[in-house]
């Protein structure tokens, strides 16, 4: 098997490069999927701790059938964010963006609806000093996406609820709900 790291590397701090020759003040990152292998988390430090980067992103899906085995355990959703952290804040000391998180609103996350997974997620994210997290995906008109989340649909409304109340609760740093 080839590893494409040291490529994707050079290509990354290249085009962090130059778009910061046409905007000094512009942030770069890269997003990186979850790691299921140790080499591939070590890969993933690596390009955290690249100069050129300002932020680390990450993107994660804890019901897809490829990450679903990280997210196993009770605490696990909890466990990784604080690793994600840990590498971002320590290992290359830079913020962290959950730059897409998706939860499918047609299977179970755990036995419960997917407002479940998004509340410990963004729970877990605030406690923890994520600088900010994207849900996957808004959207207007009906897109039939396992990960839609659309603010016209009545069936979206409580999630988007959520949503709303804790990018409030994000913006002004307060307490999450259900902690108080």
């Amino acid at each position: 098997e080839f590893d494409h790291t040291a490529a994707m590397q050079r290509w990354l701090a290249e085009m962090a490069r130059y778009v910061k020759s046409l905007d000094p003040n512009h942030l770069v990152s890269s997003s990186f999927s979850l790691y299921e292998r140790a080499l591939v988390r070590e890969h993933i430090i690596e390009s955290i701790q690249m100069p050129e980067l300002d932020y680390a992103d990450v993107h994660m899906y804890p019901a897809a059938y490829h990450q679903r085995f990280l997210f196993a355990g009770e605490q696990a959703l909890e466990q990784v964010v604080d690793d994600l952290v840990r590498l971002a804040h320590y290992a290359a000391d830079k913020p962290l963006l959950i730059g897409e998180v998706g939860f499918s609103r047609w299977e179970m996350w755990k036995g419960q609806e997917r407002e479940y997974g998004y509340q410990r997620l963004l729970a877990s994210a605030f406690k923890e000093g994520v600088s900010g997290v994207l849900a996957w995906s808004y959207s207007d008109p009906k897109w039939e996406d396992a990960f839609e989340i659309n603010w016209r649909e009545e069936e979206h409304a409580a999630l988007c609820s959520l949503l709303a109340i804790e990018g409030r609760r994000f913006a002004l740093d307060k307490e999450p709900l259900g902690t108080r």
